[in-house]
């Protein structure tokens, strides 16, 4: 390897450690606690044998521990920034084709970083087999301090009472557009 090379590799996790370099990255799972918080050992799936069966359903990673209130170590889109970031003005417009939701963001901290906006639905008077909510879109972004965006997430539609909720992670959602029938 090139001594350019080894310099670049040496030096990219120092700049992400001391804030040069914001890593602005979301995890695209659920850490539990302990392997007991998991949906599949709680029915008895885990640590499995011959055979799995893939009893709990829908009610796998977020829609597990959301729906049932288990803590987890850390959430669905959880993610680390050297900035901070602001929602407001949230709207949606729903046709029988697909909802459009509508969001800005603004960076309010001093470094430049990467957000990733998601929308979640969550069903009003839902049954048992349905998690509490749903992830339905998102939409990464990048932003220099003091920026805003507008941001806007196409979803389908469904024939039902939903609350939209948008957030920066499936335990961080900072804003709620209304409850309505989204077609």
């Amino acid at each position: 390897m090139s001594s350019g090379k080894m310099q670049t590799v040496c030096t990219l996790p120092a700049e992400v450690l001391f804030g040069a370099v914001n890593p602005s990255g979301k995890l695209p799972e659920t850490f539990y606690r302990r392997h007991t918080d998991c949906s599949a050992h709680v029915l008895g799936e885990f640590p499995g044998g011959d055979k799995v069966s893939y009893k709990e359903g829908v009610f796998v990673g977020y829609r597990y521990n959301d729906s049932f209130h288990v803590e987890p170590q850390f959430c669905f889109g959880h993610g680390l920034s050297y900035t901070t970031f602001q929602y407001s003005e949230a709207a949606a417009d729903a046709s029988e084709e697909e909802i459009t939701i509508y969001c800005t963001v603004e960076n309010t901290g001093k470094t430049a970083g990467k957000e990733t906006v998601q929308v979640y639905f969550a069903p009003v008077g839902r049954k048992n087999d349905e998690p509490v909510q749903e992830l339905k879109g998102f939409e990464k972004i990048s932003l220099m301090p003091g920026e805003k965006k507008r941001v806007e997430i196409h979803a389908e539609p469904c024939r039902r009472k939903m609350e939209i909720r948008i957030g920066a992670s499936s335990r961080d959602i900072r804003t709620v557009i209304c409850t309505c029938t989204v077609f």
